[in-house]
């Protein structure tokens, strides 16, 4: 969490039917932390990015709606494999999968839509709502309308101690 990179990267190489416990969502049991759950979505200008194939269709139907209605989208972060979430152990480290290691999380054009925590921006870039850029998340915007109609909630209808303007989770 300090070096604001995952650590301590290994494969773990297993039989699908021992994959159980943490390693399978609990919101959806069908994604699990396997690359092998994860495909990748090719959206025309944008970096491939990999997701849970239960919902990969439904991802890529809901983006492309949302440029189709002038949204623009230049970066999707969606399946990264590691701890996120939880609170720290004693080396800083996160203790939890959070929805990003199921392929179940989307953080969408982060350089325009930060990750703030006490008033600081800690990632991506300055969140700037009324600045009627179409690669910013607002309530108003295509990819809020699209992505929440196909599922996903989205951290900034969230009361938290920190603000996450770029991140969708499924069935959040």
């Amino acid at each position: 969490s300090r070096l604001g990179r995952a650590v301590d990267r290994r494969a773990v190489s297993k039989g699908y039917g021992e994959v159980s416990g943490e390693e399978r969502s609990t919101i959806d049991p069908r994604c699990t932390i396997c690359e092998g759950d994860q495909v990748w979505i090719d959206l025309p200008g944008v970096e491939p990015f990999r997701a849970c194939w239960a919902h990969a269709s439904s991802i890529e139907t809901a983006l492309l709606a949302a440029m189709n209605q002038g949204a623009v989208i230049e970066e999707v972060v969606g399946y990264r494999p590691g701890r996120t979430g939880g609170p720290l152990d004693a080396e800083g480290r996160r203790t939890e999968l959070g929805s990003h290691a199921y392929g179940l999380a989307l953080d969408v054009n982060p350089d325009q839509n930060g990750m703030y925590s006490g008033g600081q921006l800690r990632h991506g870039g300055e969140y700037r709502p009324d600045s009627g850029d179409p690669r910013t998340i607002t309530r108003d915007s295509p990819i809020y309308r699209e992505l929440t109609k196909a599922g996903f909630g989205w951290d900034g209808d969230r009361d938290r101690s920190f603000d996450d303007w770029m991140h969708f989770s499924y069935g959040d």
